[in-house]
């Protein structure tokens, strides 16, 4: 699979991850029993499973593995995916504001994974960019 291809599949494995997580979240604070369906408990197994494949698949193809910034982006994943399982395992011990605080806290967590690659992106594209000028100017 080409490179291109499997980065793009990537990307959309987050924006889905994120999404269902929006979605399961929703669903907790309006108290919908549809949160403890069996699709909910099992497709965020699979995403995660897909994303950090195709992730490692990325960081290995483009000789990347072992850099800091990919590292960081594990260690998010797994603070939002712990965060995750207290907001969605905890059986109704936790009252549902406090659930709603970490549910935010984990989106947050998301937002710099994004946030960390985004920066990554950029910082590469600098010196591709820079080529291109112009000389001399």
């Amino acid at each position: 699979m080409p490179y291109l291809a499997i980065k793009h599949t990537h990307i959309l494995l987050a924006v889905v991850t994120l999404l269902v997580f929006i979605v399961r979240g929703v669903m907790l604070m309006r108290r919908s029993p549809s949160v403890n369906a069996k699709l909910f408990r099992v497709l965020p197994h699979v995403l995660y499973t897909l994303l950090i494949l195709a992730g490692a698949t990325l960081a290995t193809l483009s000789g990347q593995w072992g850099q800091t910034w990919i590292w960081l982006k594990l260690a998010l994943l797994v603070v939002f995916v712990g965060l995750g399982v207290v907001v969605f395992r905890t059986g109704g011990t936790l009252p549902l504001s406090r659930r709603a605080s970490i549910w935010g806290m984990a989106l947050l967590i998301y937002i710099m994974i994004f946030a960390v690659a985004a920066h990554h992106h950029a910082r590469m594209a600098i010196p591709a960019a820079a080529a291109d000028a112009p000389k001399g100017v």
